[in-house]
């Protein structure tokens, strides 16, 4: 959103003070504020008129033939389901679920610990990583899950969200990513999408 900055109301008062002081030139100067009035009203009109219009809200449900899960997305989001994981993506961001094959009992921060270690093994191959948090939280459909917040990589930072769950047997994470930069961008996506996982039958 553009900011007015103070310069425009400095220069206002200046012109008013002016005006004021200075009789012999009252003509020069009350166009001189007449101008920066006319301008700052444009500019006003200006600000209004780049706000962010909010995107479509049109959304897609989507049910995995494989896994037996289902969510729901932003129409433009591209999906593209292979039968081993789903990707989501627009633009810089990318949001992939993958099922686990075998939970062999594990309880769920079990599954939590083995799924991040074997993700961290594989990223610090390439690239550098950050462990930030790990919590616990609920989603919405009453299934908890545990969340882990990655930082990749330096200079231009990426970010990673994955959100582990465990249905009975049943594993599964999602793991969010784009730069850090662009996450407040996508975080309100990739929220809508995570809170609408449901595990089917």
């Amino acid at each position: 959103m553009l900011t007015v900055h103070r310069p425009m109301g400095a220069l206002l008062a200046g012109v008013a003070m002016l005006v004021t002081g200075c009789a012999t030139q009252s003509a020069r100067l009350h166009e001189v504020a007449a101008r920066a009035m006319v301008e700052a009203g444009q500019l006003e009109r200006t600000r209004q008129d780049i706000v962010v219009q909010p995107r479509a809200t049109t959304e897609e449900s989507y049910s995995s033939p494989h896994h037996r899960w289902s969510i729901v997305y932003p129409a433009d989001w591209k999906l593209n389901d292979d039968g081993r994981f789903l990707r989501l993506s627009r633009g810089q961001a990318v949001l992939g679920i993958h099922s686990v094959p075998e939970v062999n009992g594990k309880s769920l921060d079990g599954l939590a610990d083995s799924a991040v270690q074997a993700w961290e093994r594989r990223m610090q191959s390439v690239n550098s990583v950050r462990r930030v948090s790990r919590q616990r939280l609920s989603l919405p459909g009453g299934v908890t899950a545990i969340a882990v917040v990655h930082h990749i990589g330096a200079g231009q930072i990426g970010k990673s969200l994955k959100v582990i769950v465990l249905v009975r047997d049943r594993g599964f994470v999602i793991d969010a990513e784009t730069h850090l930069v662009s996450w407040p961008d996508y975080e309100r996506d990739f929220n809508r999408i995570i809170d609408s996982f449901r595990v089917l039958q």
